[in-house]
C-alpha cells in the first residue's frame, strides 16, 4: 500500500514407477448484460516420489500470437474442422481428446508442411493405416519453434544429439489447442501431439537415454530435466540430471484408453508418439522406436518430449472462483511461513549477533518477499487483507492489516536513526517533528518503555501524517539494511552506486560489546517486535480466507459472479494504479529512490516482477508454492475459452505475457547489477522501466472487454492513481 500526502501510492503410470530419487470515473456498469499470480516456475514430477529440483525461473519471454501468425492456412481451423471431420469418421476418437500429427517439409528448410493426422493406436501393432493426408500445405511461423509465447509458451532444445539428430521440443497453444511437438534439426520433421486443451501450466521438458530393457520396465542410463529456453536462446547448461537410473513401467510405452491417453507410431515407424495424464500433469512424449521386444512391441529408445500442469476440472464461474480462492489460502500461507521463519532468524540474530545471523535474516526477509508479492492481486477486492477488523469479521475497505503489514514509502526517522541528508523526497526527516515522540522510537524510551506489537500497531500515521509508518515489512527492512545510501556513506545525490543499505550487524551488539549507534537492545526488541505483529496480521488473513471455515472464504467461494468481477478488479487495479502508477511511475519522474517500493534492500525489481506475476496466476488460475507444488484450477482466461470467446482470453493472455516479458528485464538487469534505483536514474526516458510501465497501462483495454464478455459490473480499474489517463 502506498501511503499518500497530498493526493499524490520413474515416469511410470501412478505408483508403479519407480525411481531413486491503477480523479475516480464513473463507476463501470454492466454493458453486456441487466445482472450484476534465473527462475522457471517450479513442477512436482511425478517421478515416483521424488521432486527433481527446479531449474532457475526466467522472465517471460516477448509474446508471440501464434494463432495470427500462422500463413497460408489457419492451424486452429485446420484441426478444428480437419482433425473433427476425422474425429467423426474414428470410433477410436470417443477414447481420447489427443491427435498425433506427422509433418514433412515440402523442401530443406521450408516451414510449409505435407502432414498426416491420426488418432491413438488402440492396439498393438500399430500401422500407417492410421494416419490421414491434411489437405494443402499448411505453414507455421518461425517464432513457432522460438523462445516465448503467451500462457507459459515454451521451447527447449534436446542438450545432445539423439540418434544424430537434434530435436527442438516446442509446447505451445495455437488458437484453442495445446502443440506438444518435436522439430528433428537434421530433416525438419515435425511430429508430435495436439489436444484440445490449452494454456497449460509449468512447462518443463525431460530427455532420457540409454534405454533399457527390465523386467516390465524400461531403465534409463541417464535423464535430464530443464525448464524453458530463455529469451536470448536455449543452453544446454539448462538441462538438470535426475539421479540415479530411473524406470518406466512398460505399459507407458502401450496403447490406453482415457482423456489424452494415448499413443501413435509415425507413418515411418521411426518414433512412438506418446500422451498420457499422470495426476495432474501431462506428459507428451517421443521415443524413439528401436529395440521391439515382447514387452515393448513397438520398440524402445530415448525418450524426450514435455510435461506440464494441467486442470482436468470444467471452467465455470464457481470453479474458476474456487480456484482463485484456493490461491489465496496457499499465497496467504506461503507469506506466513515464510514470516515465521524470518521470524525465527531475527530471534537468532538479536540473541547472537554476527556477520552469519546477519545475512541469514536478510536472507529469510527477501525470500518472505517473494510469495507476499503474488498475494497483493488480493487487494482492491474488499477481502481480508483490505477490511479484515481485529475482531475478525469483514469491514470495509480500509479496516484491514494491510496498511501495518506493507504499507510504504516508511517514515523511518520515527523508527531509528537516519542520515541528515537523502536521495528522494522521504519525508518526514524526522521523529521528533511528531509529538510525542523525542528523535526516534527507538532512542525515546521514555516515551516508548515497551515496544510491543501493540505499540508499534499505534504509530502508524501518528500525529496524522499517513508517511509515518512504523511496522510491516518495511519496517523490518529498514532495521536490516539502514538507508540506501552509497557504500562511502553518501546519500548519492551525485550518482547513486549499486548497494543497498549499509546497516551492520554491530547496531545488534551489546552495549559493552561492540554496539554501534547506540540503543542495540532497543532496536533488536523493535524489530522482534516488528516481526510479531507481521506473523500475528498474516495468521488472521490465512484463517480468514481457510477453506475450513474461514470467513472470507466461505462467502467469496459462493458470491458467482460478484466474487468473478472481484478478481477482475483486483488484477486490473493492482497492475494499472499501484504498480504502473504509484511504484513504478512515480519513482521514474521523480528519481527518487525513497519512492521505490523496497529502497533499503534494493529489492524493487522482485517486488514489481512479482506484483505482476500475481495477475498472471489470478488469470491462469495457478500458483506455484514455495515449496514447489502447484494450485491450480481454472481461471478467467479458461472461462473466456469455455464461453466461446478464445479471441478476448488470446488477446488478454498475450498482454499480460507481454508484461512479464517487459518487468522481466527490470528482473534481470538489478540482479546483474543494476538495480531499480540505479535503472530510474538513467533519465525518465529510461527505455525498459517505460516499456514496462505502458505494457501494465496496456492490459487495461482487453481485461475491460472480459469484464464485458464475462457479464460482470467492476468499479473503474483505473481510480488508484492521477499519474495517467486510462486506456479507451
Amino acid at each position: 500500500m502506498r501511503r499518500r500526502c497530498c493526493q499524490w501510492a520413474t515416469f511410470g503410470e501412478a505408483a508403479n514407477a519407480r525411481l531413486p530419487g491503477r480523479l475516480p470515473r464513473p463507476q463501470r456498469q454492466n454493458r453486456a448484460s441487466s445482472e450484476n499470480n534465473l527462475v522457471t516456475p517450479k513442477v512436482k514430477l511425478i517421478i515416483a516420489f521424488i521432486r527433481v529440483p527446479p531449474p532457475h525461473p526466467v522472465p517471460g519471454a516477448g509474446a508471440v500470437h501464434e494463432e495470427s501468425a500462422v500463413q497460408s492456412i489457419s492451424i486452429r481451423v485446420l484441426l478444428l474442422s480437419s482433425c473433427l471431420l476425422l474425429a467423426a469418421a474414428s470410433a477410436a476418437r470417443a477414447q481420447s481428446d489427443v491427435q498425433f500429427i506427422h509433418c514433412v517439409p515440402t523442401s530443406p528448410g521450408a516451414l510449409q508442411y505435407a502432414c498426416t493426422i491420426a488418432t491413438p493406436c488402440t492396439e498393438t501393432p500399430c500401422g500407417p493405416e492410421g494416419w490421414t493426408a491434411i489437405p494443402g500445405q499448411p505453414s507455421l511461423p518461425e517464432s513457432f519453434f522460438q523462445p516465448g509465447g503467451a500462457r507459459e509458451s515454451a521451447i527447449q532444445v534436446t542438450p545432445v544429439p539423439i540418434a544424430g539428430a537434434t530435436y527442438t521440443l516446442v509446447n505451445k497453444d495455437v488458437g484453442g489447442q495445446r502443440w506438444a511437438i518435436v522439430q528433428n534439426q537434421t530433416n525438419g520433421i515435425v511430429t508430435g501431439n495436439v489436444f484440445d486443451v490449452a494454456g497449460g501450466t509449468d512447462v518443463q521438458f525431460i530427455y532420457c537415454a540409454e534405454a533399457n530393457e527390465g523386467s516390465g520396465v524400461a531403465v534409463f542410463g541417464s535423464c535430464f530435466i530443464a525448464g524453458p529456453c530463455q529469451a536470448g536462446g536455449c543452453n544446454a547448461g539448462d538441462w538438470q540430471s535426475i539421479a540415479a537410473n530411473p524406470e518406466v513401467v512398460a505399459s507407458f510405452f502401450a496403447p490406453a484408453a482415457g482423456r489424452a491417453s494415448g499413443l501413435q507410431l509415425t507413418p515411418t515407424s521411426d518414433e512412438i508418439l506418446i500422451s498420457k495424464d499422470l495426476g495432474t500433469q501431462r506428459w507428451t512424449i517421443t521415443t524413439l522406436a528401436q529395440e521391439a521386444s515382447a514387452a515393448f512391441p513397438l520398440g524402445l529408445g530415448p525418450v524426450f518430449g514435455n510435461l506440464f500442469e494441467v486442470s482436468t476440472e470444467e471452467a465455470t464461474v464457481d470453479s474458476v472462483v474456487r480456484t482463485n480462492a484456493q490461491i489465496a489460502f496457499a499465497v496467504y500461507s506461503d507469506s506466513l511461513t515464510t514470516a515465521r521463519t524470518l521470524r525465527q532468524r531475527l530471534d537468532e540474530l538479536v540473541a547472537s549477533p554476527s556477520q552469519a545471523t546477519f545475512d541469514a535474516a536478510k536472507a529469510a526477509w527477501l525470500a518472505a518477499r517473494e510469495p507476499y508479492g503474488q498475494s497483493e492481486v488480493y487487494r482492491f477486492q474488499a477481502g481480508p487483507i483490505d477490511a479484515l477488523r481485529d475482531d475478525g469479521t469483514i469491514g470495509e475497505d480500509g479496516d484491514g492489516p494491510e496498511g501495518r503489514i506493507n504499507a510504504w514509502p516508511l517514515g523511518e526517522a520515527l523508527i531509528d536513526y537516519v542520515a541528515d541528508e537523502v536521495d528522494g523526497d522521504s519525508g518526514p526527516e524526522s521523529g521528533g517533528d511528531v509529538a510525542g515522540v523525542d528523535g526516534n522510537v527507538i532512542a525515546d524510551a521514555a516515551n516508548f518503555p515497551d515496544l510491543s506489537p501493540v505499540v508499534l500497531a499505534g504509530l502508524n500515521e501518528i500525529g496524522g501524517d499517513e508517511r509515518n509508518v512504523g511496522t510491516g515489512y518495511h519496517a523490518i527492512e529498514f532495521l536490516l539494511w539502514g538507508q540506501d545510501l552509497n557504500a562511502d556513506g553518501s546519500p548519492g545525490f551525485g550518482g547513486r552506486d549499486a548497494t543497498p543499505g549499509i546497516r551492520a550487524f554491530t547496531d545488534y551488539l551489546p552495549a559493552d560489546g561492540g554496539c554501534t549507534n547506540g540503543n542495540c537492545v532497543r532496536r533488536g526488541q523493535y524489530l522482534i517486535a516488528a516481526a510479531d505483529l507481521l506473523v500475528e496480521d498474516l495468521e488472521r488473513v490465512v484463517a480468514a480466507w481457510n477453506p475450513s471455515g474461514g470467513v472470507y472464504y466461505a462467502s467469496f467461494t459462493s458470491g458467482g459472479k460478484i466474487s468473478l468481477a472481484k478478481i477482475l478488479e483486483g488484477m486490473g487495479r493492482l497492475g494499472f494504479g499501484e504498480l504502473a502508477g504509484e511504484r513504478m511511475n512515480i519513482a521514474l519522474v521523480a528519481n527518487s529512490q525513497e519512492d521505490e517500493h523496497s529502497c533499503f534492500s534494493d529489492n524493487t525489481h522482485r517486488d514489481i516482477f512479482l506484483d505482476a506475476l500475481g495477475i498472471q496466476n489470478s488469470y491462469l488460475g495457478r500458483y506455484t508454492r514455495v515449496d514447489g507444488s502447484v494450485v491450480s484450477g481454472p481461471g478467467p482466461d479458461a472461462l473466456l475459452r469455455a464461453q466461446g470467446d478464445a479471441a478476448t482470453a488470446d488477446e488478454l493472455a498475450a498482454a499480460i505475457a507481454d508484461t512479464m516479458q517487459k518487468v522481466g528485464v527490470i528482473d534481470q538487469r538489478a540482479k546483474s547489477g543494476v538495480s531499480f534505483d540505479n535503472q530510474i536514474q538513467e533519465g525518465i526516458n529510461e527505455p525498459n522501466v517505460r516499456a514496462a510501465i505502458q505494457a501494465l497501462i496496456a492490459q487495461i483495454p482487453p481485461l475491460e472487454r472480459a469484464i464485458v464478455e464475462l457479464e460482470v459490473t467492476t468499479g473503474d480499474l483505473c481510480q488508484d492513481t492521477e499519474e495517467f489517463e486510462c486506456p479507451e
